[in-house]
């Protein structure tokens, strides 16, 4: 129940069932009404598969939050917290915690009773396998995932956890994850296998959505069936809510996972939380050195790369954003870039691009060798090439700018930033 001053807002049982089902609903709207002009993308198994992975995301993050807050009182400023919390924990234990493991885990099973049945020549290895993966590993991946969900839940509520009660709820949600993973992975190899006979780009495009809405919501109601029959016979006391330990928890969750809030979660980490710890000197700001070269650009997690960072602190190649004030700001809302890199970077380090760039400016220092060279590469996003005397050991490429600035402006920008942006580092 939520606590406003002296009085107290209890959650009804219809809420708690709601909840996590109009965020279901609403997670399936979304994936689907953006795409309502070009209905089916992609293969309609893993688009099935994805929509399934979100959907359990957006309904562990939903229950998580409203029961917590109907097994415990908070305090109104209370309530942001626990979803913070709620929503980074979703998402790191179904993507970090289930997905990653468990496509590990398939792929070496798979292997495994590919050889075994190639090996003894068993008629019924297809079907071994199908057990394994739909029955077998959906049951050993939720047992972790249920005792995390079942002990957070009830340590934040303040709720005993050497109980009978304990294990009537981590038995409901080892069963509801469960069935929520053998829904996904056997529809997904349902639609892999083309069950329908029909081409994945006939007129049943609109199957996996159909598919992953049904599927998500007889998931959903068998767990929240499992979860109301576990505990319908235990006590119901209310404690007071672990306030300060759901914070402490929220912030690692948040630091570890802020895209759990969304672009709004990366923005506010990224533009806000990190610099001010580095302003407090709390985080260190990485070095901006290319081969004995400070490179003068504001450090952005997101937006500034290092390349190959070497233990001097040094880096292969450094991308930033190319600096307005010099005169190549974009009014669309597109960003040039500038990109330092070593002139002896092996061909083996180097992306395609790169490497078709250095080549380009290999054979245009053939004729100038110690001298200036600049190499124009127009294209759908053009780009401009550059050694001079007074980087020898470096490379410049300014790309990403408006195709409609002339090249002469461009290239005297980027001489500048050379000039007044690049210096030794020591």
């Amino acid at each position: 129940m939520v606590r406003l001053g002296q009085r107290e807002f209890p959650v009804p049982i219809w809420l708690w069932a709601a909840l996590p089902l109009a965020a279901l609903a609403y997670a399936w709207a979304g994936f689907v009404f953006p795409r309502i002009s070009r209905f089916y993308v992609g293969a309609a198994d893993r688009s099935f598969l994805a929509m399934m992975v979100q959907l359990g995301i957006a309904w562990l993050a939903a229950f998580l939050f409203i029961d917590i807050v109907r097994r415990a009182r908070t305090p109104w400023y209370g309530v942001p917290i626990i979803y913070i919390a709620s929503a980074a924990a979703a998402l790191i234990l179904i993507s970090d915690g289930i997905v990653r493991p468990f496509t590990n885990v398939a792929m070496f099973v798979a292997g495994v009773l590919i050889s075994f049945a190639a090996s003894t020549r068993a008629s019924g290895g297809e079907l071994l396998m199908m057990l394994v993966f739909t029955v077998v590993l959906p049951f050993v991946m939720g047992l972790a995932a249920a005792l995390v969900v079942t002990l957070a839940s009830r340590i934040v509520a303040r709720q005993p956890v050497r109980s009978r009660d304990t294990w009537r709820e981590f038995v409901a949600n080892l069963f509801g994850a469960t069935v929520w993973m053998m829904i996904a992975i056997g529809g997904y190899l349902a639609l892999r296998h083309n069950v329908t006979g029909r081409s994945a780009n006939s007129s049943l495009e609109w199957l996996p959505y159909a598919a992953s809405a049904l599927g998500a919501a007889a998931a959903a109601a068998v767990h929240l069936l499992l979860v109301w029959r576990s505990r319908r016979g235990a006590a119901a006391e209310t404690a007071d809510l672990r306030l300060w330990l759901l914070a402490v928890a929220a912030v690692g969750l948040f630091v570890w996972r802020p895209d759990a809030l969304g672009i709004s979660g990366v923005r506010a980490y990224y533009d806000y939380t990190r610099p001010a710890l580095r302003a407090l000197g709390v985080l260190p700001t990485p070095a901006l050195v290319v081969a004995g070269y400070r490179i003068d650009v504001p450090y952005h997690d997101l937006t500034v790369s290092r390349v190959a960072p070497q233990p001097d602190g040094s880096a292969m190649r450094i991308n930033a954003f190319f600096p307005d004030e010099f005169g190549l700001k974009r009014t669309d809302g597109g960003r040039a870039r500038i990109i330092v890199s070593r002139r002896d970077v092996p061909m083996t380090d180097a992306a395609r691009v790169m490497d078709g760039w250095h080549k380009a400016l290999n054979e245009a220092q053939a004729g100038k060798p110690g001298q200036e060279v600049m190499v124009r590469r127009p294209a759908m996003a053009p780009a401009v090439l550059m050694r001079d005397e007074a980087h020898p050991e470096l490379e410049f490429v300014l790309s990403n700018f408006h195709a409609s600035v002339p090249w002469e402006i461009v290239e005297d920008a980027l001489r500048r930033f050379a000039k007044e942006r690049v210096r030794r580092a020591n």
